[in-house]
């Protein structure tokens, strides 16, 4: 009978920490998140980090995952929120900074995209992503010369880059400087036969204006 009794006493006190030890951890939460996403599951994904201890929610990464996943559920001004929460963080780190970039353009908002990008070359003159949204802010907004010199410093820094160069090409062209639009959509062309923007850009480029 006190065997009995020793066992059940013992089991009880085993089973809560049975139960402590089946709780996920951290690295659960983050690896079952990564694991949603890659499936496409964002609203589990975010679940899983939102699940996580108050502590822990308050930190960098979180804001930094969580801002990227609301961006890719559509709630940009919730995700612009995040960025800027975990900007508040860390504030010499560039990631939340380049994150910033994508619900702002996605809300169409040019100009506030362009003073991110200025706020990151402050710290990093030659970031490709901030250059690059910042070029197509620029051309968004009509102003295509500018436009043109950021594509144009993408293409030195990377001369392999057909997508920059095509950049250059639609600038030229939207600046009504047919020659030289040409001459770069035929310079991408060159390497990617088959880029469509280019190969759309070309046709615009030789057609006879109005």
């Amino acid at each position: 009978m006190n065997g009995t009794r020793t066992a059940g006493l013992v089991l009880a006190l085993l089973l809560p920490l049975s139960a402590g030890a089946a709780a996920p951890t951290v690295a659960d939460r983050y690896r079952d998140s990564y694991a949603h996403e890659a499936k496409g599951e964002l609203t589990e994904a975010l679940a899983e980090i939102d699940a996580l201890p108050k502590a822990q929610r308050q930190t960098y990464v979180y804001q930094l995952r969580r801002g990227w996943l609301l961006y890719l559920l559509g709630r940009y001004w919730d995700s612009l929120e995040a960025y800027r929460a975990a900007a508040k963080l860390r504030p010499k780190a560039i990631e939340p900074q380049l994150g910033m970039m994508l619900p702002e353009a996605a809300l169409l908002l040019w100009l506030d995209v362009l003073e991110t990008g200025r706020r990151i070359r402050d710290r990093a003159p030659h970031d490709y992503l901030a250059t690059s949204r910042m070029a197509w802010a620029a051309y968004s907004l009509g102003r295509f010369a500018e436009a043109e010199s950021l594509y144009a410093e993408l293409v030195e820094l990377h001369p392999a880059d057909v997508e920059m160069r095509a950049g250059v090409g639609w600038s030229q062209l939207k600046q009504g400087r047919r020659s030289a639009a040409r001459a770069t959509f035929e310079a991408v062309l060159q390497y990617a036969p088959d880029h469509a923007s280019a190969r759309l850009g070309l046709v615009l480029a030789q057609a006879t204006p109005q």
